[in-house]
């Protein structure tokens, strides 16, 4: 969000300024209303009434953490005399939402409004990894796609963005007019007309209607002549479309021929999609999508045509789209040593998408046996009934052998179908997730497929979840809740304004750059950095809009800093002449961030000649120096804190002399972690947080300052529990002899491919009911052995804890590090591919 002031604020929104003294003037750079994501003095808190809380609950809360002021309803201020400024209005909600409208229309940029019934957020993520190469854009994060999700997404444009990416999403009519006021598309495209939320608006033929209403105003009073794309086999939507004012271009099956389409589609044999992708001048190339739902055929071809129709070229949708892997829960999926394999598909439940995920059950794998979990669908109205029983009858068609209802959502409908269609087929009723989970482990067989599917709001992913610790003995859990409360922490530490980029290279430390970035994204960091161009690469052709920089760039590899609008740490003239060349290639500006070698010695140009590079980059139109950047040596060991402050004094001399030049980037960075923690006087305009992120210490000395949740946990299972005779020896090289008669010998199916460091062969220690376990010989490359003997009633399928935080129980990775021989970062990077990466909120 670009700074506004709160008398602007007023003003736009019409409501009532109580405040002392200036308060007009304060500026707001963020909106929130949640007072726990508040990370700057910025803010203007709105707060909203809600069917559990009332926002005004938690004004006093967001005037404690430092918020300019809150948006605050007539009523509530009646009674109460906040410690902050306050925006007064009758109606909160609507007050943000005229807010959003209002702060949209300051900017002159293409919009993109998505409606559908289904596929709005994967449709926008696959336009936002292609736009990575073509032009600034900014997205709906995640799925926003709702009045609130709206406005908050609208306020997150700048300037520099020329595309906005914006989800709208209704359930009942009268809704789309709201959301249309406040979005103003200049372009829109629908992704499909279905029988979600058919309760809400009675038939197929109304929902056409009313989400056709967000792209009204297009080429009428925009002041662009705008384009709408629909699917071409939706009749309703083509009526529909027949009243606007602008161009009308059809994708998908009989679609224009002036778009790209998709020519044909296969399963790839490994739980994906093989798409030939044609485009109007006759080439046609091969994509690979990370899905197997034949929805993202035409999720693909909505996207491709959108993007196509922006500006973007074959080989930028083609480079972009190959490879695509739509977000969490939506088609996971997880396969078992023993050959099961689950499908986690519970983002959302409808008609279409319950059709479209029985479907591709046959593409996924041809199992020995199916089984279907389905928790119900909502929001059906009057045809609740009638559409349960088609599922049934669905499961039957797709040979569905074993039918398992959870919940009470028309099971007795659901499962008269499928017994009518299919006599030989097996239905089960359970009342409630646990018990389902719990009888499906007693009859799974190696070799059925097993497909999970339901309404968000049933959380039917707990089965899945209870699955995949059966499945995958070994996971690294992710705890999402803990890595918002460390940038939290961090933030409690810096000045107003400090910005905060996050460090996602290496896989994110290991944990999957990707997941970690779209979470990091709405959680306040204002930057991303990366080590290399193809890791910037691979998160723009993810939909990643922040802000990006490249601490490493080979001279070779600058294309694609400026086809990806990515930034770059530069350092040396010839890159700094490659990177412009580049650029004027492009069309437009790359941003730079002139890199100081004030100590490390490994990067960085001397400080005795930052001068000329930095003049050299501000001589070339073709270049932006936006930032200037260092790094330390040793912040986090007191015994060189002399040297860290020498490179903070070199740091300061070197931006005060490019200053004098009359060159002052906005943004000037030093610190990582440690240096942010422990020197306040090194935050300058940004600090750089990576291992932070997730709770874990460089040293002792950081932890003292600032305590962190540590917000990992590599676990396995014991497999076997076995007694051994005294003198026997274990592992190889017999370097581990049994002293006792009748020792329990542990094994973990973990070795040093899954991340487990083989220095701790005979010297480390695994936390097994909350008590220490040694490690017994080598650690191989696949398997650990532990002594067992002091674990009470142990036995197998007990959970191992490797290191991190579980139920309670601790084993800090810096101490499990500290035994290798090694860092912490090395821990969590170093992590195989074979362990499941789990993600969760607390």
């Amino acid at each position: 969000m670009e700074t506004i002031t709160l008398g602007e604020i007023c003003e736009a929104i019409g409501g009532e300024l109580v405040a002392e003294g200036e308060a007009d003037r304060l500026r707001i750079a963020e909106v929130s209303t949640d007072s726990r994501r508040i990370f700057s003095v910025e803010t203007l808190f709105v707060a909203l009434p809600g069917g559990r809380t009332d926002g005004h609950r938690f004004v006093d809360d967001a005037a404690g953490r430092g918020a300019a002021g809150a948006l605050v309803s007539t009523a509530w201020r009646r009674e109460n005399k906040p410690g902050l400024a306050c925006v007064v209005v009758e109606d909160t909600f609507a007050a943000l939402q005229k807010l959003a409208g209002w702060y949209r229309r300051r900017f002159d940029l293409d919009v993109l409004g998505i409606t559908g019934s289904n596929g709005k957020t994967t449709v926008k993520d696959l336009i936002a990894g292609i736009l990575g190469q073509v032009r600034p854009f900014v997205a709906s994060p995640g799925s926003y796609n709702s009045g609130l999700g709206v406005a908050l997404s609208l306020l997150r444009i700048e300037s520099r963005h020329e595309i906005a990416l914006i989800e709208a999403g209704i359930s009942e009519t009268g809704e789309m007019p709201r959301l249309e006021t406040m979005i103003r598309p200049t372009c829109g495209l629908l992704t499909n007309i279905g029988p979600a939320h058919i309760g809400g608006f009675g038939s197929r033929t109304v929902t056409a209607r009313e989400k056709m209403q967000l792209f009204q105003g297009i080429g009428r009073n925009i002041g662009k002549a705008g384009w709408v794309l629909v699917p071409a086999d939706e009749p309703l939507a083509l009526v529909e479309a027949d009243a606007l004012e602008c161009e009308v271009h059809r994708f998908g099956p009989g679609g224009d021929a002036s778009l790209p389409r998709v020519d044909r589609w296969a399963s790839d044999g490994r739980g994906g999609l093989r798409v030939i992708l044609a485009f109007p001048d006759g080439l046609e190339s091969p994509v690979i999508l990370k899905a197997p739902s034949p929805v993202h055929v035409r999720n693909l071809e909505a996207a491709a045509a959108a993007a196509y129709l922006f500006g973007a070229t074959p080989d930028q949708i083609i480079e972009a789209m190959d490879g695509f892997e739509p977000g969490p829960m939506r088609m996971e999926i997880w396969r078992s040593r023993e050959g099961v394999t689950i499908v986690n598909d519970t983002y959302c439940a409808d008609p279409a998408s319950v059709s479209s995920a029985l479907s591709s059950m046959s593409q996924i794998t041809t199992s020995r046996r199916r089984v279907f979990v389905f928790g119900g669908m909502r929001d059906l109205g009057p045809h609740r009934e009638r559409e349960h029983q088609a599922v049934g009858e669905l499961a039957a068609r797709e040979e569905v052998d074993l039918l398992v209802l959870v919940g009470e959502a028309c099971q007795e409908q659901t499962a008269e179908a499928y017994r009518e269609n299919k006599p030989d087929g097996k239905v089960f009723s359970y009342e409630t997730n646990d018990a389902a989970a719990a009888a499906l482990k007693d009859v799974l067989e190696p070799g059925d497929a097993v497909l999970i599917k339901g309404p968000r709001q049933g959380r039917l992913e707990v089965i899945a979840r209870q699955f995949l610790e059966t499945m995958a003995p070994n996971r690294l859990h992710v705890n999402l809740a803990a890595i918002e409360g460390n940038i939290q922490r961090i933030r409690s530490l810096l000045k107003p304004g400090c910005r905060m980029l996050a460090v996602v290279k290496a896989l994110a430390y290991g944990l999957d750059a990707i997941r970690l970035s779209r979470f990091l994204a709405n959680c306040g960091v204002d930057y991303l950095g990366v080590a290399s161009p193809d890791e910037g690469v691979v998160l723009r052709k993810s939909g990643v809009d922040l802000p990006i920089l490249v601490m490493h760039t080979p001279v070779e590899e600058a294309e694609k800093i400026a086809s990806f609008h990515l930034s770059a740490a530069v350092d040396s003239p010839d890159l700094v002449k490659r990177l412009s060349r580049e650029a004027e290639r492009a069309g437009h500006r790359i941003k730079v961030h002139l890199f100081i070698d004030t100590g490390m010695g490994t990067q960085g140009v001397a400080p005795e000649d930052a001068g000329d590079l930095a003049a050299e980059i501000a001589r070339l139109e073709t270049l932006e120096l936006e930032g200037v950047m260092t790094h330390f040596a040793a912040p986090d060991d007191p015994g060189h804190d002399a040297f860290t402050r020498d490179q903070i004094d070199r740091f300061t001399e070197v931006c005060e002399h490019l200053a004098k030049m009359g060159i002052e980037p906005p943004i000037r960075h030093a610190a990582a972690t440690a240096a942010a923690i422990r020197f306040p006087e090194a935050h300058f305009d940004m600090v750089r947080i990576g291992i932070g992120l997730y709770g874990l210490y460089n040293s002792e000395a950081v932890e003292t300052v600032q305590p962190l949740e540590c917000a990992v946990a590599l676990v396995s299972r014991l497999t076997q529990v076995r007694g051994r005779g005294s003198g026997s020896t274990i592992g190889y090289g017999r370097s581990y002899v049994v002293e006792n008669e009748g020792q329990l010998a542990g094994r973990i199916p973990l070795g040093y491919h899954d991340g487990l460091p083989r220095h701790l062969s005979n010297c480390g220690v695994v936390m097994i009911k909350g008590r220490p376990a040694p490690i017994c010989g080598r650690v191989c490359m696949d398997l650990t052995m532990v002594d067992v003997s002091g674990i009470p009633d142990v036995r197998p399928g007990d959970e191992v804890l490797i290191f991190g935080e579980r139920d309670g129980v601790v084993l800090r990775p810096e101490e499990v590090a500290a035994t290798a021989g090694t860092i912490a970062h090395d821990l969590l990077a170093c992590i195989g591919p074979r362990v499941q990466r789990v993600y969760e909120n607390g």
